[in-house]
C-alpha cells in the first residue's frame, strides 16, 4: 500500500513536471487579426490591410507599411511587413492600438492571465527596462510566432507581434 501511495505521488509529480515545460511550438498561432468588421490574415495581400488601417502613413523601400494616428517619429502604432513583389503579407506588428486583437480577443492592454489562458505559457524573457517577453513558437527559421511585450509592473500586452514567414519564389533569371 505505501509503495503504491509513493508511486502515484512520483505520477502525479512528473505529469506535473512535463505539464509546466510543455512544448510552447505546439501553442495555437493566431494567424490573423481583427479590426472592427474586418481580419487580415498573413499572407493577405497588403491591399486588404489597407482596407482595413486605411491609407499607410508611410510605406518603406523593404515594403513595410505603417500605419499611425498621431506624429510619432519613433512608434509606429502598426506595422504589417509584406514580401517584395507578391505583396503578401508575413508579418503583423500592434502597438498601442487596443481595438486590433486576434481572433481570440487578445490585444494591446490585456492581461498576462488572458494571454496565458488562451495561448498557454510562453517562453518569458526578461528585457533591460523590467519588461516581459512572452514567445511562442519554434525558434527556426521560417517557423510562425508570436510575441507580446508586457510592461514592467503591471502585466498587460504594450506591443504583439504575430508572423507566419515564408520563403518568398525565387524568380528564375534567364
Amino acid at each position: 500500500m505505501c509503495v503504491r501511495k509513493i508511486f502515484l505521488a512520483a505520477l502525479g509529480v512528473l505529469i506535473m513536471l512535463a505539464s509546466l515545460s510543455a512544448d510552447v511550438s505546439a501553442a495555437p498561432m493566431a494567424q490573423e487579426v481583427k479590426v472592427g468588421n474586418s481580419t487580415v490574415k498573413l499572407g493577405d495581400k497588403i491591399e486588404k490591410a489597407i482596407a482595413a488601417f486605411g491609407k499607410p502613413w508611410h510605406i518603406a523601400a523593404n515594403e513595410n507599411y505603417y500605419w499611425r494616428d498621431r506624429v510619432d517619429l519613433y512608434s509606429p502604432e502598426v506595422v504589417a511587413k509584406a514580401y517584395y513583389g507578391t505583396k503578401k503579407i508575413y508579418a503583423l506588428i500592434v502597438d498601442r492600438v487596443p481595438t486590433i486583437n486576434t481572433p481570440e480577443g487578445i490585444g494591446v492592454g490585456s492581461s498576462k492571465y488572458d494571454v496565458i489562458k488562451a495561448y498557454g505559457k510562453g517562453r518569458e524573457r526578461k528585457v533591460s527596462n523590467g519588461d516581459v517577453i512572452m514567445s511562442y513558437g519554434k525558434d527556426e527559421a521560417l517557423a510562425p510566432y508570436m510575441r507580446f511585450r508586457f510592461k514592467a509592473g503591471t502585466d498587460k500586452v504594450s506591443y504583439y507581434v504575430i508572423g507566419k514567414p515564408d520563403k518568398p519564389k525565387s524568380k528564375k533569371r534567364r
